[in-house]
């Protein structure tokens, strides 16, 4: 019997109902130079004064703010929650992990194939079981009466700086707490957005993807995946306001995820004509991580510049 097995058994019961691993996700969506290059073409000869509010089709008029819920930090002090209302939670989230593994492993590989037949036969279970997904986020909690499930690095994170600081994380000092394998219904939302974001459904994806913000508000991928679709969608300052609420409020990105939220943040000020900006912003983005694409947009960028 292992050492967590000895301390803490409900652990060890909630760790093997965790689903086994899947195969990496397919590279996330970013902005293309061509994409930039277009805009430049047909840019008007100032930017707007106001942004427009962002609509999204099928879905009625959504304001930046309410599309940039689920996007930024998740305070370890208020990731606490009712002990109460959460009885069951738990082990339900593992349980519905593991039965999303089928579908995800038919799912991933047509995403990585970019076979567009089986990403279509796909999208209907993969939405199906999204939807039955509450449009909560998934909070720390206590479980088993004796340890507190931290479901995601940040929230682990979180929950330790606070404790060692000894500040309050809302939660039993006396409990350990206890990072769980990560479950597949980020794997889920990231999957189906990213699916309808193939099928060039942008409005949709936005949907799919703020309901897994909503859900896993620290997730890199799914902030990455928001981004380069408020781009598609022509949507320069919830762009610009979604990249600073990441770069702001996400602690733990590394050099590549800084870099693309700095290239979407230089691309929302390419649609909202701040060409000045916007150069700024990739000369940031390459200095975190270079790219040949981003370099192709600077150029076209500085030579629209006014002389």
């Amino acid at each position: 019997m292992s050492l967590k097995q000895n301390l803490f058994p409900a652990v060890a019961a909630l760790c093997l109902a965790a689903s086994p691993a899947l195969a990496d996700l397919p590279a996330g969506h970013t902005p293309s130079a061509s994409l930039v290059d277009n805009f430049l073409k047909s840019a008007p000869a100032a930017a707007p004064l106001a942004p427009p509010i962002l609509a999204i089709a099928g879905a009625g008029p959504v304001s930046a703010d309410i599309a940039l819920a689920g996007g930024g930090a998740t305070p370890a002090s208020s990731a606490a929650i009712d002990i109460a209302a959460t009885v069951g939670t738990c082990e339900a989230y593992f349980t519905k992990s593991q039965s999303l593994t089928a579908v995800l492993q038919t799912a991933l590989p047509a995403m990585g194939a970019k076979n567009a037949a089986a990403q279509a036969a796909v999208l209907p279970s993969l939405m199906a079981q999204l939807n039955s997904l509450p449009n909560t986020e998934v909070k720390a909690e206590i479980c088993g009466s004796n340890h507190i499930n931290a479901y995601t690095t940040a929230q682990y994170t979180d929950l330790n700086v606070l404790k060692v600081r000894g500040y309050s994380t809302g939660f039993p000092a006396n409990l350990p707490i206890v990072k769980q394998p990560e479950l597949n219904q980020v794997t889920l939302a990231y999957s189906a957005g990213w699916i309808k974001f193939e099928q060039q459904d942008f409005a949709g994806a936005l949907i799919v993807f703020g309901k897994g913000l909503t859900m896993f508000p620290q997730s890199h991928e799914l902030q990455n995946e928001y981004l380069a679709t408020l781009i598609q969608l022509g949507q320069g300052q919830p762009t610009v306001d979604f990249a600073d609420k990441v770069l702001n409020a996400t602690f733990d990105l590394n050099d590549t995820e800084r870099a693309k939220a700095y290239t979407a943040r230089g691309v929302g000020l390419v649609l909202l004509n701040r060409l000045v900006e916007a150069n700024d912003s990739l000369t940031i983005a390459q200095r975190y991580s270079y790219s040949e694409d981003v370099a192709t947009m600077q150029v076209r960028i500085q030579a629209a510049l006014p002389k």
